[in-house]
């Protein structure tokens, strides 16, 4: 197994076996109090695994769409190009749908 697929597969796992819902961190400098701003919020690997089942396709077609019309172009216009179409998509189109398709499992 190549070195980035090691690095990406131990990416994930850190994010779906982060802290429990509820579990307190430290924080910069010390220890936080209770956490009460995030009482009723999804537990943050929901949160990451939703994310990224919606940010996974729109960077891959954007990048399939983006990458032919940019060619000769530098990486940071290729990647800005694929940015300027995945960020609104991802805000107003990709994530409603999946917090409103998979609501259920997001509460805790």
């Amino acid at each position: 197994m190549s070195r980035r697929y090691r690095f990406i597969i131990l990416f994930l796992a850190t994010l779906l076996t982060a802290a429990p819902a509820g579990a307190q961190t430290p924080a910069v400098g010390g220890s936080c109090p209770a956490d009460t701003a995030s009482a009723g919020q999804p537990p943050k690997y929901k949160t990451a695994v939703v994310t990224w089942m919606a940010i996974y396709p729109l960077v891959l077609g954007a990048a399939s769409v983006v990458t032919p019309l940019t060619n000769g172009a530098g990486l940071p216009v290729r990647v800005a190009a694929i940015t300027l179409i995945v960020v609104p998509a991802m805000t107003w189109v990709a994530m409603p749908s999946l917090n409103a398709l998979f609501h259920d499992w997001l509460q805790p």
